[in-house]
């Protein structure tokens, strides 16, 4: 083999390795920006996840807070139920005593 066979040989080797190295290059920004877009992806879905989660956790307390008032709301209103009977029953007592009084002061005048 010649030296100008041999220069030759080198100069394809060199630019064969060029064109691997640009090749690899251009391989890499792909790779990296394929990586890029799925993790953009994975923390979109990751997002809406976390707020449809958010979201399902609001409206079960929610609920549960309006049935612990509906049960805070019918105890109440019984208890009211309970006073206006009780109040009922004092009214009667009442009246029977001021009637009392009444005929006993119209008795001794």
């Amino acid at each position: 083999m010649s030296s100008v066979e041999i220069l030759q040989f080198i100069r394809k080797a060199e630019e064969e390795a060029e064109d691997i190295i640009k090749k690899s290059a251009a391989d890499s920004r792909r790779i990296v920006s394929q990586a890029e877009s799925q993790s953009r992806q994975l923390l979109e879905k990751l997002d809406s996840d976390i707020e449809n989660n958010r979201k399902k956790i609001i409206s079960e307390a929610e609920d549960a807070a309006n049935a612990e008032i509906k049960i805070k709301m019918q105890e109440i209103a019984k208890q009211c139920e309970d006073i206006k009977r009780k109040a009922g029953e004092k009214i009667d007592d009442a009246v029977n005593i001021i009637v009392g009084r009444i005929v006993k002061l119209n008795g001794n005048s």
